[in-house]
């Protein structure tokens, strides 16, 4: 097993991110490793990693200057982009080499992109590895170390951090080989599944109430039927209308997703028509205020299409 010394900085402190640095910094301090150093643009997230011993730095290139791996966790393309504007012109005036794990939820292209960036640092000189590793969970699964952890690309920075992954950040590893952009193809289609269990759950569940069966035995049911994962998890989001408290991924972010597997879909000549039909859901829900409530909310754009109160109890009687 390679060595898993070194400082190690962590770039994004949203859920996902704010979690899993959490857990780091948890891990180091029992382990008597230097403290993780952490960055964000609101730099108020930062309180909960600082608290448990992290070192929150003034900026960007600060971390990049004094990491020798850096994990990255932002919300989208564009933002994660003009960061590594500022993480490869920091790797210039840097006097190490330098490691970077990228979990963003990313189109192929632009991890390709980023891979190859990071390559041209390499070749001009410095060294810039590059792995894409991309997680499977809610925010609940990144706060108890269950994520499954999909990584490919730079098998050296995968054998640097794998000490750091299981069980301190995951429960599980699935090794993708050496192209970083099989990473964010997995993590595309592995999102397909899940919001096309939360738009099975939406449609079946709102013509079950309709028809007046009541919510609580059509949860029963899907507890009896399916009682694992996404089934049970975003049944009782939407028997509940649970959508603004602990919301596990938001509107716009599924938006952005499944976006995304679309414009895969379309690149590769795949037809998803569950995709489309989730993204339509989705971007009715956010029109009606609920962009940043939980993704499974689209079922109130159901509802609504069905004659329905979007939310509370239905209180018409079936024809």
């Amino acid at each position: 097993m390679a060595e898993a010394t070194g400082t190690y900085g962590f770039i994004g402190m949203g859920n996902m991110g704010q979690a899993m640095a959490l857990n780091l910094q948890k891990h180091f301090a029992k382990q008597q490793l230097p403290s993780l150093l952490v960055w964000n643009r609101s730099a108020d997230k930062c309180k909960p990693v600082v608290e448990a011993g992290g070192k929150q730095t003034n900026s960007v290139t600060e971390l990049v200057k004094q990491s020798d791996v850096v994990f990255v966790s932002l919300a989208n393309d564009q933002v994660v982009l003009q960061v590594y504007e500022e993480i490869l012109q920091a790797t210039k005036s840097k006097s190490s080499d330098l490691m970077i794990i990228e979990t963003s939820t990313l189109y192929p292209d632009t991890v390709k992109d980023l891979a190859r960036r990071c390559q041209e640092a390499a070749e001009s000189g410095k060294k810039c590895e590059f792995l894409s590793m991309q997680v499977f969970g809610a925010t609940a699964a990144a706060q108890a170390a269950q994520l499954i952890l999909a990584p490919a690309g730079s098998q050296q920075v995968l054998e640097k951090i794998r000490p750091h992954l299981v069980p301190v950040i995951g429960r599980a590893i699935l090794e993708l080989g050496e192209d970083p952009s099989t990473a964010a193809k997995t993590k595309l289609v592995g999102n397909f599944f899940i919001v096309s269990v939360i738009e099975a759950l939406a449609e079946g569940m709102t013509l079950g109430e309709k028809s007046g069966v009541p919510r609580e035995k059509l949860k029963e049911f899907i507890d009896l039927m399916f009682p694992f994962g996404s089934y049970n998890g975003y049944s009782g989001k939407i028997a509940e209308d649970s959508f603004e408290k602990d919301v596990g991924f938001a509107v716009d972010l599924g938006l952005k997703d499944v976006g995304h597997m679309r414009r895969l879909a379309q690149e590769y000549q795949c037809p998803l028509p569950l995709a489309d039909l989730a993204f339509q859901h989705l971007l009715s829900a956010k029109a009606n205020g609920r962009s940043d409530q939980d993704w499974s909310s689209l079922v109130t754009s159901l509802r609504a299409a069905a004659g329905m109160p979007p939310t509370g109890a239905n209180d018409k009687k079936p024809n």
